[in-house]
């Protein structure tokens, strides 16, 4: 009896063992045709293109160019001599990703990245340093995105874009003619700027019309004579902070909002010399002028100023708030009151 139950035990796991084969084991029989490789070729693995002299060679006036759509990365710092940009990009639809690199330029050398006139350019993720021209020139080019780009010491402007771009966590200093220099509808959102050494009259953003500034850092900006954000029309300025700028901070032409700022210690905190602005809860200290309207039908409410020379000046044709001082704050319910102490 034993002997039998083992016999049946062998035979049920036999079975067991050959369902299982037939389950899993699959065809043995091979399909008709060559072999083929299974494993993936190395343009799906890295499906980009190295920036090297091969792939992207330059030529009388750059150290690399770029003439055909697709998306390029760097593998190693680039060196530019004098009389040459970094690199070119000379085709529309490129993303270039410096890959944690540095883009240097020697004395006499041209723009660190030129796209002149160039669409749907993108460029992020490395450092752009001490070109005699601009650090990113993108002139006449239209729609992109610069981010997670340091761009430093540059005898031109940082960045010069066109038209319909997006600026995200770039950082910029020690660039004596401008940080950004934009014409119209872009954003520039998250960026450090410091120590900038911007000479007199310049500004470390200039943008012409429809321009959105938003939660940014200018900190030692210098720009005396000029202002820190100039945005012309119809733009947008929210949530910066402003710190020990001899220029002006805020600068804005007609029909733009200025809410949420600090300014601090610069020339004129907030100017508004056109129309119909709305300037809204910001704070603004140790300036010569807190804020300075010398257009019409702006409205100025709940803002705030502290040790400026003068606090408020705002001209006849404006809207405003009743100012609210330390000597009658306890009398005050007016919710647009703007407050100075």
């Amino acid at each position: 009896m034993l002997e039998s139950r083992r016999i049946g035990v062998v035979v049920a796991v036999g079975s067991l063992a050959l369902s299982a084969s037939a389950v899993f084991g699959g065809d043995l029989a091979p399909p008709a045709g060559p072999v083929t490789p299974t494993m993936k070729d190395l343009d799906d693995v890295e499906p980009r293109t190295a920036i090297n002299s091969t792939n992207t060679p330059g030529d009388a006036d750059s150290v690399f160019r770029i003439t055909q759509p697709g998306s390029y990365y760097l593998t190693g710092n680039v060196v530019g001599p004098a009389g040459s940009h970094g690199i070119e990009i000379d085709s529309d639809q490129v993303t270039l990703d410096l890959n944690g690199f540095r883009v240097f330029g020697n004395p006499g050398s041209l723009d660190g990245v030129n796209f002149l006139g160039r669409d749907d350019v993108i460029i992020r993720n490395g450092t752009i340093h001490e070109w005699d021209g601009d650090g990113i020139n993108g002139n006449g080019a239209i729609g992109g995105l610069i981010e997670d780009v340091v761009v430093s010491r540059v005898g031109g402007v940082a960045i010069r874009l066109e038209f319909s771009f997006v600026v995200s966590n770039c950082v910029i200093s020690e660039c004596i003619n401008g940080a950004i220099d934009v014409n119209c509808c872009v954003l520039v959102h998250g960026c450090q700027f410091g120590t900038s050494g911007i000479s007199a009259n310049q500004f470390a953003i200039f943008a012409n019309q429809n321009v959105t500034v938003r939660g940014c850092t200018f900190n030692n900006c210098g720009s005396f004579g000029g202002a820190v954000i100039s945005i012309g029309n119809e733009g947008v300025v929210a949530n910066n902070t402003i710190s020990f700028c001899s220029g002006d901070g805020i600068l804005t032409g007609s029909e733009s909002l200025i809410t949420g700022n600090l300014v601090d210690a610069s020339q004129n905190g907030i100017e508004v010399n056109g129309n119909n602005n709305r300037v809204e809860g910001n704070h603004v200290k140790e300036c010569d002028f807190g804020y300075l309207v010398t257009g019409t039908a702006n409205l100025v409410i709940r803002n705030y100023a502290t040790d400026n020379t003068t606090e408020y000046s705002i001209g006849a044709g404006n809207m405003f708030g009743p100012i609210v001082t330390i000597a009658n704050i306890g009398v005050s319910n007016n919710p647009h009151a703007n407050y100075q102490f």
